[in-house]
């Protein structure tokens, strides 16, 4: 017997596609939010997509292969089998969350930090030519 069980949580970068198996906590409902020098971005990936790509996800975690022997005769005989999750068995609850992301401008090279835990999402680095 094979067991796929599991359960967990994790998020979909919304901008960049990025799969993340994290959980955020004290998720608030709603807040206020200056309106100058801020940016709210909307979601580059749709729901359908976000819930195909996390789904994928899961059945890619959770598929596990297994070698069986088995003796038949004096033969050994092997055998691999891969077992992955069946989609419909799956239960997914999807929403959309804004995470503050601090965007740090540099001489050469923009960063892009994650507000909510501190990471460092991107480093983007410019390659422009310059006038004189």
């Amino acid at each position: 017997m094979v067991d796929l069980t599991g359960d967990g949580e994790g998020y979909i970068h919304a901008i960049t596609g990025e799969n993340f198996f994290n959980k955020y906590r004290d998720i608030r409902e709603n807040i206020m939010m200056p309106t100058q020098n801020y940016e709210i971005m909307q979601p580059s990936i749709q729901k359908n997509d976000a819930s195909e790509k996390a789904l994928n996800s899961i059945i890619r975690e959770h598929t596990k292969q297994v070698r069986l022997n088995e003796m038949i005769g004096d033969t050994i005989v092997f055998e691999n089998r891969i077992f992955a999750p069946d989609p419909s068995e799956i239960n997914l609850n999807i929403d959309l969350l804004y995470i503050p992301v601090w965007e740090i401008k540099g001489k050469r090279e923009v960063m892009d930090i994650n507000g909510y835990d501190g990471h460092i999402m991107a480093i983007k680095v410019y390659n422009d030519a310059e006038m004189v």
